[in-house]
């Protein structure tokens, strides 16, 4: 699965900044979003209850119960099976004994069959195996937030229906066992064979993180994004919508992180992919333009006194706890749990100039901040 730390730091990266993160979204009072809006909502709603549902049911479970385990009723399944495929094998061993002309159709029949029966027991090992593996990091899946909101409702409840975690024994399905050991379930009167299922897919932390990285680079570059630079990004941008799964996730998952696509329907994907690039695209150009403004404008020689000008205004950002740019990638960034200001990469590693041993020590005084920045008073 990705890792979420991805996104959180990006975020925490975007908003450490002076301005804020920028949101992606249409204009209002179009019927065409607010209708996409509402069946993008109810969906997410629905994958919601059945979160809640299954937090429910394994809420109930004692702390040391084994998710690998089978329910009685598949234990059930597993003897049956069991017991009808070793007769099988011992009626034709049986049967194998009493022909002497070993090259006879009848012969290589019964062969078929034990070796069959053999297969069956492999087959089945093997699915029983890959069921419970999956059933452990569906769990843990949810119990972490991991999956998508963008996944289809019907699929991601079929998903809880046969590992067993709906908050409803009736609900839940166990699994059976086809002659060829092959697992299925019987869904609402319809046979669906484990191979068939296609698993949840979950969050895409890895582009919505790059997409408000990129933003911040873009922010950090001030100059303006035009010509071959902003053609490569689109470029790059649709290389990393190919998939619909990317797409729907941005959709659905990540509008507190200021990445609000939710007025985009989802019934055309080319359709969406192009309308997600041509928002972000959008908000790429703005934010190098709001980048360059706001360097220009600290960097400005004003009345002649650039020094001061700048010591004022390192003063005004330092009083406000904004983020402020240092050197070679580093960035002044106000703590405050620490009280003061933490000179770190986008990383979050502290630069060696605040570090006593092993302890950060934090910035609280505007004049060791223009210290380490170079800016003088006059």
């Amino acid at each position: 699965m990705a890792d979420k730390s991805l996104i959180e730091s990006n975020r925490r990266m975007l908003e450490s900044r002076r301005r804020p993160v920028v949101k992606l979204a249409a204009e209002n009072g179009n019927n065409l979003y607010r209708s996409a809006q509402i069946a993008n909502f109810e969906r997410k709603s629905k994958i919601q209850a059945v979160n809640s549902s299954i937090s429910t049911s394994m809420g109930k479970m004692k702390s040391d119960v084994d998710l690998t385990a089978y329910s009685p009723e598949e234990q059930k399944n597993i003897r049956v099976f069991l017991t009808s495929q070793r007769s099988k094998y011992a009626n034709a061993a049986n049967a194998l004994a009493q022909i002497e002309d070993t090259s006879s159709p009848q012969y290589q029949h019964y062969v078929d069959i034990m070796n069959g029966v053999n297969n069956s027991f492999g087959n089945l090992k093997n699915q029983l195996e890959a069921y419970k593996s999956d059933k452990v990091q569906f769990a843990e899946g949810v119990r972490t937030g991991m999956y998508s909101e963008g996944n289809n409702e019907e699929q991601y409840g079929m998903a809880a229906t046969i590992y067993g975690f709906s908050d409803s024994e009736k609900v839940n399905a166990p699994f059976e066992i086809g002659d060829n050991g092959n697992l299925g379930f019987n869904l609402n009167g319809e046979y669906m064979a484990y191979n068939d299922f296609e698993e949840p897919f979950v969050k895409d932390y890895k582009v919505a993180s790059g997409i408000l990285k990129q933003t911040a680079d873009l922010y950090k570059n001030h100059t303006l994004l035009q010509g071959p630079q902003k053609d490569m990004l689109r470029l790059n941008l649709m290389a990393s919508l190919s998939d619909p799964n990317t797409i729907k996730s941005l959709v659905s998952d990540f509008e507190s992180e200021g990445l609000n696509f939710s007025d985009i329907p989802l019934d055309d994907m080319e359709a969406a992919k192009n309308m997600i690039a041509d928002r972000i695209m959008n908000s790429y150009t703005d934010v190098a333009a709001q980048g360059k403004a706001d360097y220009d404008a600290r960097n400005s020689s004003g009345n002649g006194n650039s020094g001061a000008q700048e010591f004022s205004t390192l003063t005004s950002d330092f009083n406000n706890h904004y983020s402020i740019e240092g050197k070679g990638g580093y960035t002044f960034v106000w703590n405050e749990k620490a009280g003061g200001y933490i000179y770190q990469d986008d990383e979050g590693i502290p630069h060696s100039s605040v570090m006593q041993g092993d302890q950060v020590v934090p910035l609280t005084d505007v004049n060791q901040l223009a210290s380490l920045k170079g800016v003088k008073r006059n």
